[in-house]
This record gives structure tokens, C-alpha cells and sequence, in this order.
């Protein structure tokens, strides 16, 4: 090291310590130093942080290849673990934190874990509450381990022991961080957290809490259910449905009993929003989905009131959370479901929803369970009204979803409720008959409720111009807005016709003036209902609007209220009430305009001339307080002020209206008011007010807008053309599209992407689709965001030929062949995981990503989640020319082959799952077409497709396939294929075909999942306790004792003793429990069996005289690991009958090890000849329960197992095998 590394400067700063020119000149040296000062308990200890600091910084650089060089890496670590067992807690604290910096590979922690580093780490995390700073640092070191490539392979199983103890311990300050690392953990090495105890731990946290950790233990559950190789590690209809048996529980009571009870639902309900949860409940004949139904039978109303949130839940309907009376209207909840029921945006019009597919899979699981004659004796009771009403709202649901999502003969099975019609038929038991009857007059006026808010609904949303999320939904209310229509052109008419003397006494009603008769002049008193009646029927009639002219005020006085310098309609307060108001002076405009006469009294009126005059006083060339006072964002927001522009924009829908804005220079006054920097209010009312049906000023404002220097104007026009082209504003493809592909080359990315989605909604028609393609815009200049455009355009001829030529095909041919297809399985699950869970999950993928969407705020995204997005092969076999592609590049041949590989296999690697799925999607996408479905009928992989769907082993994949086949029932050469293999179709209510979903006619037989074997814990166990016992020689008669004892603390029934017995012993004979051997020998023991935090806490105490010093880690480094490597064992991935000769083989070999001969129990090892001595095991003590069976007895693997498992004792030291 250099002169200048002196003592002073490195109590100083880290840097002080090694300067860069230390790293390069002479690192040996630099290291040596810098290990003996961390090694040197007599040096400062500010000073050993900083060489640990130093030594990092050195380990990190030589990692990066900023330093060629070699390190003397065990020297490195042994320092280190000196300074592990330093007393100060600071020390102890940084050095795990150094640790944590430098365990940068596989390699460096192996050598963490040679060196008995988890017999550290463990000491640490049993220290009590004092001791926090330095467990969380112990903690931390263990995660990073675990997020090392390879690292959870490595992990000790002592460690994971002692995990399972922290998240087990519900008054643990760690334990919340202990459940999610031993979340992660079994993810990458689920075998050895089963084999630690670990899922029933997740099991206990999952139902206990905390609430956080939900989402990611039951991640790890599904992860676990889903695949045969993980799904041994648990036992077949046990664990899980230990969650259920609380739903049968009618004996517990109180708070804690229900907060077990949400908890439980929690879990359920998620279990079944995903395909691996939903298909798990279905086996055994679907009991755990008939023992929740069966529970809603039981007279519990609190079980009862969970359970039915939660089928609410899981169908994804609304509930009724109080009873029509309490909440003071019924529409609320039937709203909230109504949004669901109208269908996703129009940006995503035409796509398949993987959520109706779910659902409908979900509803036919239930149906068959018989939740629906459960829901109908519960609503036969005389109970709990609240109960029985959500029970009524459910079977309106499942009625309206089974019309909506199943097939026919499902669909009338539901409405017909057999059991229901029967009991009110039923003469002979009046209260019965009354109830059901009552039953079923609630389920129809729900219906007929909804069905009036269909149009409210939807038309509610169209007011809102810059949402119109809903107006997709106008497709329902057509034939309510037809009639509603005719009604208004037949009172429209009669209105026309009436009489003198009906006009007369109409005119009177108003309050307004009829001659001179001196009637009032306040606008409070006036019947605005006959006002408007007037203005709607009568005097659409030039002849009695001439006579309203001339002989009476009505008019003279109606407009003077609008004129803005009167003050009174521009000083109303805006809200529901006074926008009357506002539609009775659009009517009157309306009504004027429509004759000459009245167009006339309006250009003669100082109305349009006062709305001009303040508005223009808005210019920044004017500076009268007047205007700036009258249109003052304060008024626009708080009064009817702004509302002169929706005025003038129903003045505007007609050519006469035109021309009268023209003539007072309003469109002028426009120009100007839209540069007003400061004044986005007034360009938001423009934009939204004025109607851009005829070509002229509008349009001419709204490219204005767009071009504006300012971000947040030119969204606002892409929003507001959204609107209008779901209005279908007249002639948009031929002047709203070029204006939204101006957008596209814009500087700013949003706006680009704003544009690129409006334009992707836009192509929904052919009309735009094929101006876009006319318009040819540049591929280079939008990258990755267009991508769905760029798929909109791929499924049509002309689109194919132009980015043919553009070289976009090739490209991304290439790139979805490579990678794409994974990418786009990656966003799909995620999307449908949000879309069942009603979460906004952020995807993994960079977000540069080709497969990633691009980022959209709208409320209209969430809506959209649960749909399919576009998929490249599934655009490019959409045409005859894309399908020819196909076959030249061999690729969907690829794809069949690869299904029909992998499709049945029972165990894949994550990378081969992925791509099964990907390969699965991307043959549905292409079947989803009408010349793509061609390609799956020459290659005959629709019949493979199936089997999959009834045989995989991995759920997951079933799911996957489900999904798909109801992409290729959008053709109807797919349905006919389908129809073949027992499939049925069903086209949902208000949509079009291309959303058709796809349902098997006997599910039960979709839902069967094989057997498996259970692979407990145990005979691996067998092979750890080979270990445990071969350093049991070396212990005398007393210390077999303290370690029989110690065995028994992991027995909750005989700790208390054993924890007495300890203690004697400790009194007795202190000596015995400063040995090293000894303690070293109960690590083992630790690391081997299940023992609770509190055990170990009292273990650490009774050995609290250990102390461990440099010559005791020398012994410490000629002891074997407390645990083998579970790489030693077994790989984890093989099936179970795979593994059984090779686990019987492992077993006969050991318990020939431990044949039963006499032992005294004195530790002498009086039978040293025999095989056991050769593996360092002592003879074994006369066993009290029947004998081993030997290799040679005719016994099945599994018969041997099971009557090793109470027999085993050694030295009088019991071992639990179970």
C-alpha cells in the first residue's frame, strides 16, 4: 500500500483507505493490509468499516473487469468472518452488509456457506429484539443469495429452517419479509422450501396475514398448483382444503372466527380467478367447489353473507351492498355492473375477452356444483332479509350471465328455475308459494330496471364528449332510441297542429306575456315546461311563430333573459337543476333558425351581438374589465356563462346557424380566443360546443388546435376527435384521419402515442382503415408504439402489400418467430391476472419492449385489459397473401410440431412452458380468422389442441387452451370443427360475431386432473439424518442425553419438559454446554427438523458459553455443512416414479446402517466392525417397535416408507420422520 494509506486518513474517509492508484500498482499488497486490519481486534473500529468498504470496492471491480487481477477470495472471507464474531453488534452489523456487496456470484456464496457462515447467520436472527439492525442485515444477506443465478440451489437448508420459525411466529418484527423470501424461494427451489416445512408456513401467513403479503403468497400457491413436478409437494385434497373446512365451521364464533372467514374467502376467491386455482377446485368430482356450495345451506348468516360476496366476487357482477330501501335508490349497484355489461372501449371493438371465456367456464363449473338450487332454498327461508336479498340479486346475475356467455341449452336450464316455478305453482303451501312468487317479481323488475338503463347509461356517457368510454354501448340502445325518436316526431307533429285556442291558453301557461295583460317579468315564475313545449311543437310552425311575434312579448322577453349584459341567465348557478335552461335556449335557436322569421328576429335581437361583444373583449387587444368579468374562468365554472357556447354550438348544426355566426364574426372571435395561453377553459368549450358536420370553420379550429405550441392543446383535440369518431361525425375518414396521422410526426412522444391509439380505434372501420393505408405514414419515424396500428393495417390486402414493400413484414416476421410470441404470452397472463383481479399490475417487460403497450391513462385501459390484443401472425394469416407467407416460411408447421412435442408432456423447463403457450396463442390467432383457420385444418392440430385440453397435466396450459379455442370460434368454419369435438358456441348479446366464446357440452371431463404421488419430507430426510448422526460417536452418555432432549423441543408436547431437563443439565454440568462439537451438533439438528422461534431462542440461550474465537472457527472449518447441498439428494424436477427406485435404494443402504443390535447407552463403541462404524454411525439402541423390513422382504416401495416412519431411534435419541 502506498504511503499516503495512513491510519488518520482512513479514519477519515473509505477512499483514504485505498486510493485508486493502489488498485492498479500494487493490489496484492493493498489486500494484504487491508485483511490484516480487519483481522486486528486491537485496531480502531471506525478504521475496520472502512477496510471492509475498501475491500468491496476492490471485490466489486475485479468482478466488473475494471481490474484484471486475482483475489485472494477465502482469505477475503475468513476475514470477514472474524470480524463476524466481533463483539460489537456495529462490527457484526457492517460486516453482513459488506457480505451482501460481495457476494456477487454463485461461486462467492458457495464459499460463504463452506465457510459455516449460516451457523453465523443463525446466531444473529435468534438474537433478540436488541439485536434488530443486525437481523435485518443478516436478512438482507440471505435475499441476496437467494437473487444470485443460482443461488437458491446453494441456499443451506439451516436457513430456510430458520426462515419458516421467523414467518411462523405471528408476533415476529421479520416475519412479513421472511414469508415473502421464502415466497420467492419456492419459486426457484420449491423443493427445498417444501422440504423445510416451508408451504405450510405460506398456508399459515396466507390465512393469519398480514394482508400485504396476499397477493404474493398466493402467487407462489397457483405457481405451486400448477405443475406436476411442484404440485407432489403437496398433498392431494388436504392443504388447500383445510382453507374451506372454515366454511363449514359452525360452532366457532366471534371477530377472530370472522376475520379467519374474510380471510379464507380472500384466498378462495383468488384461487378462483385463475385457470390453475379454478381447475385445482374442480378435482375429485369438483368437492371443494360442491363443499362451498353445500356450505351456503348451513345456518350461519355470517358464513352465508362471506360466501355470498364472494360468488359476487369471483363472477365479477356487482353487489348489492344494502337493500334498495337503505340505499336510497336502486340504481347504484346495477350501474356499477352496467358499465361491465355495455362492453369494452371501441379502441379495442372486435377483439376476443379471455375474462367472458373464464367466466363462462367459471359459471358452468358452478352450475353443475348446484349453486343455483342452493342460491333458491336459501331465498325460500324466512331469515336474514339482507341475506336472502344479495341471494335473489345472484341468481338475477347467474341468469343474466348464462344468456349472456353459455349456450343455449345451459342459458334455458337457467332461466328456467325449475324449483323456483314449482314452488310458486304450489297451492297446497301458501307461505312457500308467496315467497317464491315474490322471488321471482324481484328477479323480473331487476330485469326490466336494467333494461330501461341500458340507454340512460350510455347516452349519460355520450354528454361527456372527451370520455365517450361507453359509446360502443349505442349498439344496445338503438331500438330504444328508434322508438324514442318516433315518439318525439308524433308530439312534434301534434304540436304543430293544435288549435287557436289551444295555442292561446298554451302561450298563457308560460307567465311570459300574452299582449299587454301585464303578466311577469321574473324567469322564476314562468312555466319553462310550457316554454318548451311551445318551442318544440307550436311554433315550428312559421304561421304561429309569426303570430307569437306580432302579437305577444314571448320571444322579445324569452330573449332578453339570454342576453348576456340582462345578467340573469349568465348569473344562474350551474348545476342539474338550471341546465333546464340551457336545453330550453338550445330549443329556442333550434326554433329559429328553422324559419325565416326567426332568423330574421335574430339578427334583428342584441343577443348574438352581446355574446359576440363579451367575447371579444376576451382578446388581449381589448382591455375592458366587462367582458374579462362576464367570462371569467370563476363564472364559466360556477355559472350558466359558459353554456352560451353550447348554445352556439347547436346554432351551428345548420347552414342558416352557419351563416349567423359568420355575420357576427363569432368563427373570428374563435381564432383568437383558441391562441389564448392562459385560457384553456375557453378552448375546451369551443372544441366541445361547435358541430363539425359541414366542412368550413370547425374543422378548420380543430387542425388549429392541433397544431398548437402547446402539449397538452394538441391531446385535447386528439381526445376530442375520439369523440367524434365514436359519434360518427360525418365524413371523418376523409378529414379526421389525415389530421390524426399529421399527429403521428409530431416531436413529442405522448402526443404520437395519443394519436397512434385514436388511429388504431379509427381503424375499426375499412373506410378510415384504407385512408390510413393511402396515406402511407412513415414507419421509421413511430417505432415500437404503432405496432397494434401497424397489425390493424397487416389484416387487410392493401395494408399487407404496403408494409411488404416498406420491409416491416420480413422484420417483424423474424422478430415475433424469435422472441415476440414469448413476450406476448408474458403481457397477455399479466393482463388477464388484472383483469380477474381488478388490479393494475405493472408489466415486467422494458418499456422499450416490442410487445409492450404503449402507455395509456384512460380510464378506457382498464376496461380494455381483459381483451386479446392484436398478434402478428394471427394479422398476417387474416389475408390469403399473409397465409401464403406463412407456408413459404415454414413457420405455423413449426409451431404444430412444437405443440405436439411438448403439448402432453408432463415436465418442461420454464423456457419450453413458455413457448408451448406462445406456440398455443399464436395457432389460436391464426385459426381466429377465416383463411387462417384453413392452415389449422390442413394441419390437423385442432384435434391435438383438444387433447391438451383434457389431459395436460400442467393447468396453466389447460387454461391457455381453453382461451384459444374460443379464438377459433370467431370463423364459422371453426365452430363447425369445434361442433365436431363436443364443443358448443355461444354468440354473446350485443356484440358481433367475432366475440363468439367457446364452452365444452360435457366440462366434467376437461376438468379431470391425474393423480399424483405425494413426496413428503421424510425420505430425504432419512438421507440428512445420515449426517445429523455421523458425528454422534463423539459424545458421551450425558451429551446424548441433552441431545435427546433437544430432539423433544421439537415436539410442542414434550418441549416443556425438555426445556426443564436442559435447564437441569445446564446447572449440573455448564461444562457440557461450552463444547462446540455439541453445539455444532444441534445446529445440525435445527437445520433437520421443524423447531418454533421460541425453541430456538431457549437453545441459544442454554448455549449462550459457546464463544466463538479464531481457533474455534478453525475446528469449525473441519466440520461438515450443517446440511447437505439438496443438489446431493435429489434434482427436484423428476416425477415422482422416476424417483422411486433410486429413493428405495437410498433408504435400504441407510437403514442396514441402522440395524437394531444392543447398545448400553454409555457411547462405547463396543461394535466398531460393523458396516455402521465405517460411516462414523454408532450403534443404534434396540429399537421397541417392530423391525425395518429388509431389502429382501417382497414389500412396494411405499409399504416400507410408511413402517419406517415411527421406528427409527437411535442412541436413545428419537427421530421424528413424519
Amino acid at each position: 500500500m502506498s504511503t499516503g494509506c495512513n491510519s488518520a486518513a482512513c479514519t477519515m474517509d473509505p477512499a483514504a483507505i485505498l486510493p485508486d492508484d493502489c488498485m492498479t500498482n500494487d493490489l496484492s499488497a493493498a489486500t494484504d493490509q487491508l485483511l490484516a486490519r480487519v483481522r486486528d481486534p486491537d485496531e480502531l473500529i471506525q478504521v475496520r468499516l472502512e477496510c471492509m468498504n475498501s475491500l468491496a470496492k476492490i471485490f466489486k471491480n475485479v468482478h466488473k473487469g475494471a481490474i484484471s487481477a486475482s483475489l485472494p477470495v477465502l482469505s477475503i472471507l475468513k476475514s470477514l468472518r472474524i470480524a463476524l464474531i466481533d463483539p460489537s453488534k456495529d462490527a457484526r452489523c457492517h460486516v453482513f452488509r459488506v457480505l451482501r456487496h460481495i457476494a456477487l456470484d454463485a461461486d462467492m456464496v458457495q464459499a460463504m456457506v463452506d465457510l459455516h457462515m449460516d451457523v453465523l447467520i443463525l446466531r444473529t436472527l435468534t438474537r433478540d429484539q436488541r439485536y434488530d439492525a443486525e437481523r435485518e442485515q443478516a436478512l438482507k444477506l440471505i435475499r441476496t443469495w437467494i437473487d444470485v443465478p443460482a443461488g437458491a440451489a446453494i441456499i443451506p437448508q439451516s436457513l430456510v429452517r430458520m426462515l419458516v420459525a421467523l414467518a411462523e411466529q405471528s408476533d415476529e418484527k421479520f416475519r412479513g419479509i421472511s414469508a415473502e423470501t421464502l415466497c420467492e424461494l419456492a419459486v426457484r427451489n420449491p423443493e427445498l422450501v417444501a422440504l423445510s416445512g416451508g408451504l405450510k408456513v405460506i398456508l399459515q401467513v396466507l390465512l393469519e396475514g398480514p394482508s400485504e403479503l396476499s397477493d404474493a403468497l398466493l402467487t407462489v400457491l397457483v405457481h405451486i398448483l400448477d405443475a406436476q413436478v411442484t404440485r407432489k409437494y403437496l398433498r392431494p385434497a388436504v392443504e388447500l382444503e383445510t382453507i374451506i373446512s372454515h366454511f363449514t365451521d359452525v360452532y366457532s364464533k366471534g371477530p377472530s372466527h370472522q376475520e379467519k372467514l374474510h380471510a379464507c374467502s380472500k384466498v378462495v376467491a383468488s384461487l378462483l380467478k385463475s385457470w390453475t386455482g379454478l381447475l385445482y377446485m374442480c378435482m375429485d368430482d369438483k368437492r371443494a367447489i360442491r363443499t362451498l356450495v353445500k356450505a351456503l345451506s348451513l345456518p350461519t348468516d355470517e358464513t352465508r353473507r362471506i360466501l355470498l360476496e364472494m360468488y359476487f366476487d369471483i363472477f365479477h357482477v356487482g353487489h348489492p351492498r344494502k337493500p334498495p330501501a337503505e340505499t336510497g335508490s336502486k340504481r347504484t349497484p346495477a350501474s356499477q355492473d352496467m358499465l361491465s355489461r355495455l362492453g369494452p372501449s371501441p379502441r379495442f371493438f372486435g377483439r376476443a375477452n379471455i375474462v367472458h371465456q373464464f367466466v363462462a367456464v367459471l359459471l358452468l363449473v358452478f352450475i353443475d356444483a348446484g349453486l343455483l338450487e342452493a342460491l333458491v332454498e336459501l331465498v325460500q327461508e324466512q331469515g336474514n332479509k339482507l341475506i336472502i336479498n344479495s341471494a335473489t340479486h345472484l341468481i338475477d346475475k347467474l341468469i343474466e350471465l348464462g344468456n349472456r356467455l353459455l349456450p343455449v341449452q345451459f342459458g334455458t336450464k337457467l332461466q328456467s328455475l325449475p324449483s323456483l316455478f314449482k314452488l310458486a305453482a304450489n297451492f297446497e303451501n301458501p307461505t312457500e308459494r308467496h315467497t317464491a312468487a315474490v322471488v321471482l317479481a324481484h328477479i323480473d323488475s331487476l330485469h326490466s330496471n336494467k333494461d330501461k338503463m341500458i340507454t340512460t347509461t350510455v347516452l349519460s356517457a355520450l354528454d361527456q364528449s372527451t370520455d365517450g368510454s361507453l359509446a360502443y354501448g349505442r349498439l344496445i340502445a338503438n331500438r330504444n332510441e328508434r322508438v324514442q325518436r318516433q315518439v318525439d316526431h308524433a308530439r312534434i307533429c301534434a304540436g304543430m297542429q293544435i288549435d287557436d285556442t289551444h295555442f292561446k291558453n298554451l302561450m298563457a301557461d308560460t307567465q311570459i306575456s300574452v299582449n299587454d295583460q301585464g303578466l311577469t317579468k321574473d324567469y322564476t315564475k314562468w312555466n319553462w315546461d310550457a316554454v318548451q313545449e311551445l318551442l318544440q311543437g307550436p311554433l315550428l310552425n312559421p304561421k304561429r311563430l309569426d303570430e307569437a311575434i306580432k302579437n305577444t312579448k314571448f320571444l322579445k322577453r324569452l330573449l332578453a333573459f339570454y342576453q348576456p349584459q340582462s345578467l340573469q341567465f349568465s348569473d344562474i348557478q350551474k348545476n342539474k337543476a338550471n341546465l333546464k335552461y340551457v336545453k330550453i335556449g338550445c330549443e329556442m335557436l333550434k326554433t329559429l333558425v328553422a324559419s325565416p322569421d326567426g332568423v330574421r328576429i335574430l339578427c334583428e335581437n342584441k343577443l348574438l351581438e352581446q355574446i359576440a361583444e363579451s367575447l371579444s373583449l376576451l382578446d388581449p387587444i381589448h382591455h375592458s374589465s366587462v367582458g374579462e368579468h362576464l367570462f371569467s374562468k370563476e363564472r364559466m365554472e360556477k355559472t350558466l356563462t359558459g353554456e352560451y357556447f353550447t348554445m352556439l354550438g347547436a346554432l351551428s348544426k345548420t347552414i342558416e346557424g352557419v351563416r349567423l355566426m359568420e355575420r357576427f364574426k363569432l368563427y373570428t372571435i374563435y381564432y383568437h380566443l383558441t391562441e389564448l395561453r392562459s385560457r384553456d377553459d375557453l378552448l375546451k368549450a369551443i372544441i366541445q360546443s361547435i358541430d363539425y358536420s359541414f366542412d368550413g370553420h370547425p374543422r378548420i379550429i380543430l387542425s388549429k388546435v392541433m397544431t398548437s405550441a402547446y402539449k397538452h392543446n394538441r391531446i385535447f383535440g386528439i381526445y376530442h376527435l375520439r369523440s367524434l369518431l365514436r359519434s360518427n361525425a360525418a365524413d371523418f375518414a376523409s378529414w379526421g384521419v389525415p389530421l390524426l396521422v399529421t399527429q403521428l410526426y409530431d416531436t413529442n412522444s405522448e402526443v404520437c402515442e395519443r394519436a397512434i391509439a385514436v388511429l388504431e380505434e379509427a381503424c375499426n372501420d375499412s373506410q378510415n382503415l384504407e385512408t390510413v393505408i393511402r396515406l402511407r405514414p412513415s414507419l421509421d419515424s413511430l417505432g415500437e408504439c404503432a405496432r397494434n396500428l401497424f397489425l390493424r393495417l397487416l389484416s387487410t390486402k392493401s395494408g399487407f402489400e404496403y408494409l411488404r414493400e416498406a420491409g416491416y413484414v420480413d422484420s417483424e416476421m423474424e422478430f415475433w418467430y424469435q422472441e415476440g410470441n414469448e413476450l406476448y404470452v408474458i403481457y397477455l397472463e399479466l393482463s388477464l391476472q388484472r383483469a380477474l383481479d381488478g388490479k393494475v399490475v405493472r408489466s415486467p417487460l422494458p418499456e422499450n419492449s416490442r410487445a409492450t403497450q404503449p402507455p395509456d391513462l384512460e380510464i378506457e385501459e382498464l376496461e380494455g385489459r381483459a381483451t386479446v390484443p392484436l398478434h402478428f401472425y394471427g394479422s398476417l394469416a387474416a389475408t390469403k397473401e399473409g397465409c401464403e407467407l406463412l407456408r413459404e416460411k415454414n413457420h405455423f408447421h413449426d409451431f404444430c410440431n412444437f405443440i405436439r412435442r411438448y403439448g402432453l408432456s408432463t415436465i418442461l423447463t420454464r423456457e419450453h412452458l413458455l413457448t408451448l403457450k406462445a406456440m398455443l396463442w399464436a395457432t389460436g390467432k391464426i385459426g381466429s380468422s377465416k383463411t387462417g383457420i384453413t392452415l389449422l385444418i390442413e394441419e390437423n392440430i385442432i384435434r391435438v389442441i383438444l387433447e391438451i385440453a383434457e389431459k395436460s397435466s400442467i393447468l396453466s396450459v389447460r387454461g391457455t387452451v381453453f382461451s384459444v379455442l374460443g379464438l377459433m370460434a370467431r370463423t364459422l368454419e371453426g365452430v363447425e370443427e369445434l361442433e365436431n369435438f363436443g364443443w358448443e358456441t355461444v354468440i354473446p348479446p350485443t356484440t358481433q360475431v367475432s366475440s363468439r366464446l367457446c364452452v365444452p357440452r360435457d366440462i366434467s371431463k376437461y376438468l379431470v386432473i391425474p393423480n399424483w404421488k405425494y413426496i413428503s419430507s421424510w425420505p430425504r430426510l432419512l438421507l440428512r439424518v445420515q449426517s445429523v448422526l455421523e458425528e454422534a460417536g463423539k459424545f458421551d452418555a450425558v451429551e446424548e442425553e441433552v441431545l435427546k432432549a433437544i430432539g423433544n423441543m421439537s415436539n410442542h408436547i414434550l418441549a416443556t419438559n425438555a426445556s426443564k431437563t436442559l435447564s437441569k443439565f445446564r446447572n449440573e454440568q455448564p461444562a457440557t454446554f461450552t463444547r462446540i462439537e455439541l453445539y455444532m451438533q444441534v445446529m445440525r439438528m435445527q437445520s433437520c427438523y421443524h423447531y418454533r422461534l421460541t425453541a430456538r431462542k431457549f437453545l441459544q440461550e442454554v448455549f449462550e458459553r459457546v464463544t466463538f474465537t479464531t481457533a474455534i472457527l478453525e475446528v469449525l472449518d473441519k466440520m461438515a455443512p450443517l446440511s447437505p447441498s439438496l443438489g446431493l439428494i435429489s434434482h427436484g424436477m423428476n416425477d415422482p416414479s422416476d424417483l422411486q427406485d433410486g429413493w428405495d435404494t437410498a433408504l435400504c443402504l441407510f437403514t442396514t446402517n441402522m440395524s437394531p443390535v444392543n447398545n448400553s447407552g454409555s457411547g462405547a463403541d463396543d461394535n466398531a466392525d460393523r458396516t455402521g462404524a465405517n460411516h462414523g454411525i454408532p450403534p443404534p439402541v434396540q429399537q421397541s417397535a417392530k423391525q425395518v423390513p429388509t431389502p429382501g422382504k417382497e414389500k412396494d416401495g411405499n409399504e416400507m416408507k410408511q413402517n419406517l416412519v415411527p421406528h427409527v431411534v437411535v442412541r436413545g435419541f428419537a427421530i421424528p420422520m413424519s
